[in-house]
This record gives structure tokens, sequence and C-alpha cells, in this order.
């Protein structure tokens, strides 16, 4: 067998990965994304748009293995890792816990070694994504905050396939977040770190790479990096002299190297690894074309090394090219991933979701079963979602009220019957799922006042005027009530300027972007799930006192 193993690829066509990736590309928890399809509910719409996240892996994946191992990015790499082993004088102590050949120079492997650790990360970056793309994010940030408490993560937005991925990498006796739940609970975690570790064999080094890496994904906190440290060193057996030289070489080697490697591979403002595979990946797929020239980008990225640490280069001349692929991305926001059609049944799935979780909690449901809904794919989603209501007609008359309200979004979804949308020029700060949902009870309640449309409501979703009044009082972690006017204010107005974390110009100075975001980025969209002349009459009531 050969050192590599080759795939077939949109965009990339055959490409090969290292053959100690194959374990992993076959584990039943990696295969799941070929099941979830990238363009999250896009695919309703556009009926091509049916490109996997397995698929955008193998792509990410494919181009962090090839960049970091081009002959001038390798050199610099090493540079840069020699000359933190010489400052802080621990080769005697690597050596002691990297084997080499009598061949291999001891830099050299360790070089490979950090390589290959992010190129790891680099395919299992999305191994936790929850069905539906993105959809169910904002909903299960909030219901995960005893996670992030127990790790220093505060009340901070993490994408929650981040977070479950750190505490795969994150052994458990590393960081102790029993108080607040058992990671043995946790099955999809427990039997991706079995496959991880179980395939890969990963040294005590390896893991020291892979866990910094990772960690680089949900937060930037110093004391995050150094508790982790401190708790995975002390596991060798050394003096306290020899714990602290390894201690500040690691701390230096992940700020200076793990983390603009981290950063451009998967999470830079403005270019990465993973935002370039992507923006032409949906766009190949949705619409037919490849939107942004990769090489010519990758090509023309060289790398320095400085006391500050890695930083990327970009020539003067590649800026408009840069301009080109931002805009690229920020195009598809408008037509694909924020499409108002888009943003309608996004807000279907979250609020299926929503009704059936808040159901669940009333009654008895283990956390492992509460993830099950989060880690399916997007067919077991509508299945589930059908059991749910089968068993929720069965219930007390406000569980039916509920079932009726889920099955009514289920239709409209499976029939891909486009919710009406209302664009307000009013931006709403919404802080958390707590806030969206009272805004949206806001309006719910305010368009339940017209007796007209309440009649009307009644009779489209099939409700009897008892269920209606059941919904808006049912009681949930929120408050009261189930929502019929659903709320998305877009956050996408970051600028008008950004700037890289790690690309840097000819003349050292950071590259920012002066950005004209598109306007339909920036207004609060208003979900009408309701029929076409049902959702007039409703815009008609809404705007009143509103600006359109």
């Amino acid at each position: 067998m050969g050192s590599y193993v080759s795939y077939v690829v949109p965009i990339y066509g055959e490409i090969e990965l290292p053959r100690f990736l194959k374990s992993l590309i076959d584990s039943k928890i990696l295969r799941r994304l070929q099941f979830i399809r990238q363009l999250s509910a896009v695919w309703v719409k556009h009926f091509g748009a049916q490109g996997t996240r397995l698929e955008h892996c193998l792509g990410v994946a494919y181009l962090t293995w090839h960049f970091l191992n081009r002959s001038d990015v390798k050199s610099v790499i090493t540079e840069a890792v020699k000359d933190l082993i010489n400052k802080f004088s621990v080769s005697d102590l690597l050596r002691k816990y990297i084997s080499t050949e009598d061949t291999q120079d001891l830099i050299d492997v360790i070089v490979d070694k950090i390589i290959n650790q992010l190129t790891i990360l680099a395919l299992i970056h999305d191994v936790f994504h929850t069905m539906w793309g993105h959809a169910l994010e904002y909903y299960i940030n909030d219901l995960l905050t005893q996670f992030k408490e127990a790790l220093q993560l505060g009340n901070s937005y993490v994408h929650v396939d981040k977070l479950f991925l750190f505490l795969v990498v994150l052994d458990p006796k590393i960081i102790d977040i029993t108080e607040h739940i058992s990671i043995s609970e946790l099955k999809p975690v427990r039997e991706f770190r079995y496959e991880l570790f179980r395939s890969l064999n990963l040294t005590k080094f390896e893991r020291i790479i892979l866990i910094l890496g990772t960690s680089y994904l949900v937060s930037e906190s110093k004391d995050l990096q150094k508790e982790l440290l401190e708790k995975l060193l002390s596991r060798f057996k050394l003096t306290d002299s020899e714990k602290e030289r390894l201690f500040n070489f690691f701390l230096a080697l992940s700020e200076h190297v793990i983390r603009p490697l981290v950063k451009f591979s998967l999470n830079d403002k403005i270019l990465d690894l993973d935002r370039l595979d992507y923006v032409n990946r949906d766009a190949f797929h949705a619409f037919g074309y490849i939107k942004v020239p990769w090489k010519d980008i990758l090509r023309n990225i060289s790398i320095k090394y400085s006391d500050k640490g890695l930083k990327f280069t970009i020539p003067d001349s590649l800026k408009p090219l840069i301009y080109e692929y931002y805009y690229s991305r920020l195009d598809n926001y408008v037509r694909l991933y924020e499409n108002p059609d888009i943003i309608g049944l996004k807000e279907l799935i979250v609020h299926m979701t929503f009704a059936i979780t808040q159901y669940e909690l009333r009654t008895v449901m283990t956390i492992d079963e509460l993830l099950q809904l989060f880690f399916g794919t997007d067919e077991s989603f509508i299945l589930e979602c059908q059991d749910k209501i089968e068993e929720m007609l069965k219930g007390d008359e406000k569980t039916r009220a509920l079932g009726y309200y889920v099955k009514f979004l289920l239709n409209k979804l499976i029939t891909g019957s486009l919710p009406e949308c209302l664009i307000l020029d009013r931006k709403y700060h919404i802080r958390n799922f707590e806030d969206k949902i009272k805004l949206e009870m806001y309006y719910t309640l305010k368009i339940l006042q017209k007796d007209d449309l309440k009649q009307a409501i009644v009779k489209e979703i099939e409700f009897t005027p008892r269920d209606l009044e059941l919904l808006c009082k049912i009681q949930h972690r929120f408050g009261y009530g189930f929502p019929l006017i659903f709320v998305r204010s877009l956050t996408y107005c970051d600028g008008p300027r950004i700037c890289s974390d790690v690309l840097t110009l000819d003349n050292e100075e950071p590259l920012c972007l002066t950005i004209d975001y598109p306007q339909t980025l920036c207004n609060t969209v208003l979900v009408i799930p309701f029929s076409e002349e049902l959702s007039e009459k409703i815009k008609n009531e809404l705007l009143k006192g509103e600006h359109a």
C-alpha cells in the first residue's frame, strides 16, 4: 500500500490524502456527514445543492495538507520550531517523548507531527456539525450554556460542533466539567473519542498539539491555554525545572506556530482554507460554477516567521482578488445562506426543534436523547419529528396543541412551501434565544388581537380556538407561548473595516478590507408561515407602526 489514499471530490477532482487519515474517513461518525448537506435548507429550493459536509471536510483537509507541505511553507515552519526549541533548550526533553529513526532529524519529525495533527483537525472540524447546517446553532448554543461555563467560555457564541469537537480531544481528566454534566453521558462524544484515539494511536506530544489546536476553535483565552498545558504536563515525569521549560516552550509554540496555522486553515476573519473551500463548493452545487480562482490565491500566499510568530503574506497585487473572494462569499449569503426564502425554511426547523425539545424537557429525557435530535441527519430529523408528532397527539390537550403546531410547520418544510418574509429596516439587538422568543411572541400576540386574523390562522393550522389559546399559554423555560411569527435578526454587517488575524501585506501591515455590506444582510426579517393570502393580511397588520 502507498502512503496516500485517493478520493474524488468535486472542484478538485481526484485528490490524495495521507493514508493515516483513512481509518478516520471510514469511521461511522465521520461518515454521518455524508447525510448532512453542506447548504442547510438551500437544497429545498436549489435542487442541485446536494453537496455534503463530508465532501467539504475532505476538501479542507486536502488544501491544508498540501499547502502546509509546500516546500517554502514547510521550511518556514521548520525555522520557527527550531528557533523555539533552541530558545527554551528543550531538545533533550522532547527526545524523551518523541521517537525518531536514526536518519531522522528531531525538528523534521516535530514539524511533520504538527502538520499531521492540523490536517486531522481540518478533516474532523465539522464532525459534530448539526443537521440542516447552522439553522439550529443559535438555539443549541443557549441549551449548552452549562458547557461553556465549565470551559471558561462565558456567554460567548461558540459554534456547537466546535465545542463538542473540543470535548472529544479533551481528556475528561484535563478539565473537570462533571459538576455540570458527566461527559460519559454524551454518547456521540464518547464514541468518536474512541474512534479517534484507537485509529490514530497518538503520542502525548501529538495529543498536546491536537488539543491546543482545537482549543483555538472555541476560545482565544490564554488562561485556557495555560490551564490546558499545566494539566497536560502534569502527566509527564518531570522535575519542576523541566516542567517549566516545557511549559514555556509549548505556550510559545501554541501562540507563534499552532494558532496562526489553525487560523489560516479554519478560522480567520477574512480568508482561511475552510471558507475558500465552501465559497466555491456551495456556488458549484447551487449554481453550477466555481466563483473564486483558489489556485491563484494560494499560489501567491507566502509565509514568514518573526519573534511575533508565523504570518501569511500576500502581495499588494493580490488584494483585488481577495476582495473578489470576499464579495463572492457575501453573494453566497445574499443568494443562499440568508436569502429570505431560506431564512423562512430555517425558522421552520428551529421552531419545530424548539417545540419538540421543550415538550421533551417537560417529560423524562436524557442528555443523550436530546443530543440524538441534534446529531442525526437531515432526513432522520424529519422522521424524528413525525414520530414525536404522533406521540404528542396522544397527550393531554396542551401537548396535542403543540403537536398540531409542529405538524403544521413540518408540512410546510416537507412540501417546500416557502414562508413569506417581511423585511424591516429596524435592527433589533437580540442577545440570546430568550430575546428571540419574547420578540416573536410580541408579534404573535399583536396579530391575534385581530379576530379575523385569529380565525383565519385557526382554520389554516387546523386548530380549534382552544388549541390556539393553549399554544399561547404553554409554559416553557423562556416564559409562555409558542410563536406564530418568527424573527431573524441578521448580524453580518461587521464592517465597514475588517482585518485578518494572520494575513499581512508586503509592508507587514495586517490585511484589512473595507466592505460595503449588502443592506439585505443588515435588517430584521419577520417570517410569516402561512398561505400567501393570509400572509399578506398579516403583513399589512404588522406594518402598522413599523417601517418596511
